[in-house]
């Protein structure tokens, strides 16, 4: 009876959003190049599964894998620093230079430090949000 079942089929879309849960378990921020890598291999996947392919045999895929796990090692290592890159407010200049000196000094980061630098490079409107980040930046920089 159980050799006449047949496996499931892969879920592409459900391995994507296992792959993403387990990242933010792990507290690694998924910014825009995991996004990336992510969304690569859903696209590859994709091509596979219409092409007639196993999804999980292909190689342009296992290569996507790997170009994600490599970046994904990056983050744990603590070999990718994050920058803050967001110079709209000149008043903040030397504010912003000081954090991204501490920062590059660091080998630990704390989690949440990662989302918050790239909320305030990607998502600050106005300098009072800005401002704001920077101080939760602060903050989170002093837990370790």
């Amino acid at each position: 009876m159980a050799s006449e079942t047949s496996a499931p089929p892969f879920d592409l879309k459900l391995h994507i959003r296992r792959i993403r849960a387990e990242l933010e378990a792990r507290g690694i921020w998924i910014d825009d190049e995991l996004d990336d890598a992510l969304m690569e291999m859903m696209r590859l996947g994709r091509e596979a599964n219409e092409a007639g392919r196993s999804i999980l045999g292909d190689q342009p895929y296992k290569e996507a894998a790997v170009r994600l796990h490599r970046l994904v090692k990056v983050r744990e290592d603590g070999s990718y620093v994050p920058q803050i890159a967001n110079y709209t407010w000149p008043a903040l200049l030397g504010k912003i230079d000081e954090i991204n000196r501490s920062l590059r000094k660091r080998t630990r980061f704390p989690p949440g430090l990662y989302k918050l630098v790239d909320l305030a490079n990607r998502k600050a409107r106005s300098e009072q949000e800005f401002r704001t980040y920077v101080r939760e930046i602060e903050w989170h920089m002093k837990l370790t």
